[in-house]
């Protein structure tokens, strides 16, 4: 068993990377989102979910951070979609594309392959 996890050491740096890369992707169009809203928002007009947007996309490292803890349990993802609903619709259809994209496929695949790899392992 310590085998076939010390085997899936190289594998797992690769899936950290890719996610990392995906998170950063999305977290940059969701940071220039909220910097495009705020230059073309009224700055008189209260919106009550800006302490939100501030919160969760208020820099790209906390953008990453949002969108981690949104794929894995962190923050509920409707409170995220909330806030992204105040910038545009348009928004959260990418956050729901980033959800769907990150929870049914590169996590499902990423499980695969190191259930795989361990079974390969393991049969040596």
């Amino acid at each position: 068993l310590t085998l076939a996890v010390a085997h899936c050491g190289t594998m797992l740096l690769w899936a950290v990377l890719f996610l990392t890369v995906v998170l950063f992707f999305f977290a940059v169009i969701f940071a220039n989102g909220l910097a495009t809203h705020l230059n073309e928002s009224s700055p008189s007009v209260a919106d009550p979910n800006m302490d939100n947007l501030r919160l969760f996309f208020g820099s790209l490292p906390m953008t990453m951070l949002t969108l981690f803890m949104s794929v894995s349990g962190g923050v509920d993802w409707w409170e995220v979609a909330e806030a992204l609903l105040s910038m545009s619709v348009l928004y959260v259809a990418g956050f729901l594309v980033f959800m769907s994209l990150s929870v049914l496929a590169i996590l499902n695949v990423i499980s695969a392959i190191f259930v795989n790899d361990a079974m390969e392992t393991a049969s040596m």
